[in-house]
C-alpha cells in the first residue's frame, strides 16, 4: 500500500517538476533574447550620406524586466515579461569642415521646465479664480 501510495505522490509531482523546468527556460528565453538583440547597431543608426555630410543617428537603449511565479497556496502559476526602449539621443553629422553632435531629445528636467513656465502659469491661474 505504501508504494501505491508513494507512486501517486509521485505521478501528481512530477507534472509540476516539468512545468517548473519549461517556466525556468521561458523566463531565461524572455530575458536572453532582449539583450542578445540590444547591439551596437541598435545604439548607433546606420549612417546616411547627403549632399557630402554623413548623418549618425544615435540611440538611448533602456531595458527593463520582471517577473514572478507561483504564490501562496498555489501549486502552478507565473509570469514574466519585459521590454527595450530605443529613443532618439543624438544625431552626429560629419563633413569637411569637421563635426557636429545635435540633441533631439528633451532632457530639461521637470522642475526647470516649470520654474520656467511658471512666470506665464500664475496670471492664468489669478484670473481663472478670480484674484
Amino acid at each position: 500500500m505504501k508504494k501505491i501510495v508513494i507512486i501517486l505522490i509521485l505521478f501528481m509531482f512530477l507534472p509540476i517538476i516539468f512545468f517548473a523546468n519549461e517556466i525556468a527556460a521561458t523566463v531565461e528565453e524572455l530575458v536572453r533574447m532582449p539583450i542578445d538583440a540590444l547591439t551596437a547597431d541598435k545604439a548607433i543608426g546606420t549612417p546616411i550620406q547627403v549632399e557630402g555630410k554623413t548623418i549618425i543617428p544615435l540611440f538611448e537603449a533602456n531595458y527593463g524586466f520582471g517577473g514572478g511565479l507561483g504564490g501562496p497556496g498555489t501549486v502552478y502559476g507565473g509570469g514574466a515579461g519585459g521590454g527595450m526602449e530605443l529613443l532618439p539621443y543624438s544625431v552626429i553629422i560629419i563633413s569637411e569642415d569637421g563635426f557636429h553632435v545635435i540633441p533631439v531629445s528633451n532632457k530639461v528636467p521637470f522642475l526647470q521646465q516649470l520654474v520656467e513656465v511658471l512666470p506665464q502659469l500664475i496670471p492664468m491661474i489669478m484670473q481663472y479664480f478670480d484674484f
